[in-house]
């Protein structure tokens, strides 16, 4: 089973007293599953490289990224997700075989159905050991593109990573379903 992770990889320095993630955290899938979604009418595929096509640099330096995103793969499973780190580390991802409400259901995390611009999506967010925000929006009925936010040492005080988090995520969406 595909697994949604929330992923804030290469953080670099830490706040005192909080640790630097440093790579992805496995996910267990959820067995709940909506039957009333709303998802986009078109089956998208990205790779690592398409999704750093779906931010521009004056975009991502709004969201207090880097101009310039960094292709990567999940280290979970290999999904296509790109990075831009700089006061926040800003994460865009594609994944197919999963929903939004696949989210992680550890303790720790907290969960939260909602849309985005009309389709159905679920926020999740960890703050242990830092505060990590997710956004997962179902763009077909098999298929996720998420955006994570976390502030990285240069962004504490100065960034909320759900508000980043919902900014990015409302800047791509409206950019994939105009296919």
């Amino acid at each position: 089973m595909a697994a949604v992770a929330l992923t804030v990889t290469g953080c670099g320095q830490a706040t005192a007293g909080r640790a630097v993630p440093g790579a992805e955290r496995p996910s267990p899938v959820s067995t709940a599953r909506s039957t009333t979604t709303t998802t986009a009418e078109f089956v998208p595929d990205y790779s690592n490289t398409a999704l750093c096509k779906l931010l521009t640099a004056q975009e991502a330096e709004g969201l207090g990224g880097a101009p310039e995103g960094k292709p990567l793969n999940s280290t979970a499973d290999g999904h296509a997700q790109c990075q831009w780190s700089a006061d926040t580390s800003v994460t865009l991802g594609f994944q197919k075989g999963v929903h939004s409400t696949d989210a992680r259901t550890d303790p720790g995390y907290t969960n939260t159905p909602t849309t985005v611009q009309g389709l159905s999506a679920m926020q999740s967010v960890t703050t242990d050991p830092i505060e990590i925000c997710q956004i997962l929006v179902d763009v077909s009925p098999d298929a996720v593109i998420y955006g994570v936010a976390a502030n990285r040492s240069g962004g504490e005080g100065k960034y909320q990573p759900c508000d980043v988090a919902n900014q990015l995520i409302n800047i791509v969406i409206p950019k994939v379903t105009q296919r």
